[in-house]
Formats: C-alpha cells, sequence, structure tokens
C-alpha cells in the first residue's frame, strides 16, 4: 500500500522552487497596489519638475528631494524598525548605491527641463532593460531568449518615443541614455 504521504513521483521531480507553498504574507494585490502608488508620485514628481523647472534650480530642488525623502525614510524606519539603529551589512555596496542614485538623479532632473513628460517617462522606464543586462553581466543570470525579445522590442519602444536624432531642440538629450541606467 503507497505511503500517502510520500510525493508522488511527479511531484518528487518537480524542482522544490514549484512546490514551495506562497510565504503566508505574500500579499501580491497590496504589492501591485503599492507600485501603481509609488509609480503615480514618481511621475506626480516628474510633472512637478517640469512646472517649477523655471523658478527653482537643480540643486534647489535636488536638496528639497533629497531632504524630504531623508525624513520620510526616518519616519518609516522608526515606524517598522522602533529604536535599533540600521547598519548596512556592506557599507561599501550601500554608499556606491547610493553615490550612483545621486548622479541618476542629477543628470535626470537638469535633463528634464527640456524633455516632455511623454520623454521623460520613456527614458525612466529603460530602467529594468538595464538592470537585466547588468544582471547578466555582473551577477551571471541567464538572459534567455525570452527576455532578449523583451529587452529588444522595450528598448525599441523607448527609441520610438524619444526619436534620437529628430530635428528638434536636442540641449539636454545627451543625458537621456544614462538617466535610465
Amino acid at each position: 500500500m503507497p505511503n500517502p504521504a510520500a510525493p508522488s513521483a511527479p511531484a518528487a521531480a518537480a524542482p522544490a522552487a514549484a512546490r514551495k507553498a506562497p510565504h503566508p504574507e505574500d500579499r501580491p494585490s497590496l504589492a501591485a497596489a503599492l507600485i501603481l502608488l509609488g509609480v503615480g508620485v514618481l511621475s506626480l514628481q516628474d510633472s512637478l519638475v517640469k512646472l517649477i523647472s523655471d523658478s527653482v534650480s537643480l540643486w534647489q530642488f535636488q536638496c528639497l528631494r533629497a531632504g524630504g525623502n531623508l525624513l520620510l525614510l526616518l519616519a518609516l524606519g522608526r515606524l517598522l524598525y522602533g529604536g535599533s539603529p540600521w547598519r548596512p551589512v556592506r557599507l561599501w555596496a550601500v554608499a556606491l548605491r547610493s553615490a550612483c542614485l545621486t548622479v541618476t538623479m542629477v543628470l535626470f532632473f537638469g535633463a528634464a527641463p527640456f524633455l516632455t513628460l511623454a520623454e521623460m517617462g520613456a527614458g525612466l522606464y529603460t530602467y529594468p532593460l538595464f538592470i537585466a543586462i547588468a544582471a547578466a553581466l555582473f551577477l551571471g543570470e541567464r538572459v534567455g531568449p525570452r527576455r532578449i525579445a523583451a529587452i529588444v522590442a522595450g528598448f525599441a519602444g523607448a527609441l520610438l518615443i524619444l526619436r534620437p536624432g529628430a530635428e528638434q531642440d536636442q540641449r539636454g538629450r545627451e543625458a537621456r541614455p544614462v538617466f535610465g541606467m
């Protein structure tokens, strides 16, 4: 008589990740809602940059943005982690990432007054393309044919909106590929 507790042959052959039950705290609906909220806030921020770019300098905006982000980070950290101090495991990695984000934001918001909102969005949302490429180059992750096709299609879509080489005012356009990284 077969043991009911033993997995069947097809289940035993399936990869462990496929058999793994979802984490009891996973909330995909909440995650999707938070992602949509975050993208909405990012879009609002980009619109505000366009609105105030004539009256506020890039450096004023960056200082206001960084100060607001720091206050939000401290408040959320206090709420989520209490009074315990936060210490990164690899300080050098956190510092490098922070430096990269700073350069990215300075380039992005520096180019913003010269770009349309559609161009800003297309340039900014090339980010996943660069993540896939960097994951393959630096982490050794496998990029299969479907991911390669998605990268090519995403890049083609960004080029369609950004129209490099189009005969129009090109000031600030040199930074677009860089802020996508």
